[in-house]
């Protein structure tokens, strides 16, 4: 009944037909043919990695909590879906740990979810699906190598997500050049990283300062993060290089649909990892 893959991160979006195809045009990467449909909660596109989807959403306007986020906040991350072998056994797990949650249809998948209450979880918004692992797709290069999750206790949500949703510890680190308490959860077909900052001055804190716990970043992985950097600037998309350990490339939220996307090379090692 453990988490066996991220399923997709979701986008708040604007245009939706612009923001795929900036992120096609960047990354490289293509919606799935047909993946444009009309939900209750407004129009979604798939954009397919090979091991997850970014999942676009233009909300219809009302008081929905999408349409409210992104008239309040503007455009960027929403929400994880991840996926179980077995929703009732985590279901029944989540709820003996006293974490709020209900199930409900998912709107895009058609699936009954797991919906977390974002007050258990550090403040995520997260849903979970059942359905099998699924094999990596061969046809496509980028893949999400983690998500990071931005907190004020990294010990303290690791150990919550690792207890509430099966997911084993995968390693912890001290990043000194970036001053960040970081620790990984496994999903088997990527990572969770959860990030707290040791000083008051750097991003994830400015971060917390301004929109509190939650999602933070996507990390792309791919052949060669300066073609994609190259691309970005050529069509006046900042890129931040940032000389740390790793050194860490980004495409800056404000000019790429309100996300901070974070890009590393294949083998490229990542807080503590040998």
């Amino acid at each position: 009944m453990s988490i066996n893959k991220i399923k997709h991160v979701s986008i708040l979006v604007n245009d939706i037909d612009a923001a795929a195809s900036k992120i096609e045009s960047v990354l490289g990467i293509s919606p799935k043919e047909n993946s444009l449909k009309t939900i209750d909660l407004g129009q979604t596109i798939s954009i397919p990695t090979k091991n997850a989807n970014i999942q676009l959403i233009a909300p219809s306007p009302g008081e929905s909590d999408a349409a409210v986020l992104l008239s309040t906040r503007g455009e960027g991350l929403y929400d994880i879906c991840m996926a179980t072998d077995n929703l009732a056994s985590l279901q029944k797990h989540i709820e003996s740990s006293g974490a709020k949650s209900s199930i409900r249809q998912n709107e895009i998948y058609g699936k009954k979810s797991i919906l977390m209450d974002p007050d258990s979880t550090g403040g995520t918004r997260l849903s979970i699906i059942e359905e099998p692992e699924t094999a990596l797709d061969p046809n496509i290069d980028i893949s999400l190598h983690h998500v990071t999750l931005r907190t004020e206790n990294m010990k303290k949500d690791l150990k919550l997500w690792s207890d509430l949703f099966k997911m084993p510890i995968k390693r912890t680190a001290v990043s000194e050049s970036y001053e960040m308490d970081t620790g990984w959860l496994d999903t088997k077909n990527s990572e969770v990283e959860f990030a707290e900052q040791l000083n008051s001055t750097g991003p994830v804190a400015k971060a917390i300062k301004i929109f509190g716990s939650g999602l933070h970043a996507i990390v792309i992985e791919n052949d060669d993060s300066s073609v994609i950097a190259k691309r970005a600037e050529d069509k006046n998309i900042r890129v931040i290089v940032d000389n740390g350990d790793p050194v860490l490339t980004a495409l800056h939220p404000l000019d790429f649909v309100g996300t901070l996307v974070l890009l590393t090379d294949e083998n490229a090692n990542h807080a503590g990892e040998i």
